[in-house]
């Protein structure tokens, strides 16, 4: 079983290597503090690597946590996460629901954003 103190571990590796926007856990580890794989949604920006090159750097810095567990990881822009939401896209509003933050780059600046969009 993983924990959520080895989530937010893994989570720190994400953003050392990859400089994300946001890191958002879900699934049985958010939900239940303990679980069998780790489940994250990562935000990134435009710029970020293709696909393989993101999936590749995930896979290296997060190798250690691949030895004991699965990672199941989506990455997605803030335009694609603006769009899907408002289309109503069940994933993000299960991510929405159960999700707990582990990092958000300009988290002040980016909450003030929202409020002035809302």
């Amino acid at each position: 079983m993983i924990t959520f103190n080895e989530a937010k571990k893994a989570s720190q590796a994400i953003v050392r290597n990859m400089n994300p926007l946001s890191v958002i856990l879900f699934g049985s580890v958010a939900r239940e503090g303990q679980g069998r794989d780790l489940d994250f949604l990562i935000v990134t920006d435009e710029s970020s690597a293709d696909t393989e090159t993101r999936d590749l750097l995930l896979h290296r810095c997060l190798k250690r946590h691949l030895r004991k567990t699965a990672v199941d990881s989506s990455f997605i822009t803030p335009i694609l996460w603006q769009q899907y939401h408002t289309e109503g896209s069940p994933f993000l509003n299960l991510v929405a629901r159960e999700g707990r933050s582990l990092y958000m780059r300009n988290a002040v600046q980016e909450w003030l954003k929202q409020a002035e969009g809302e």
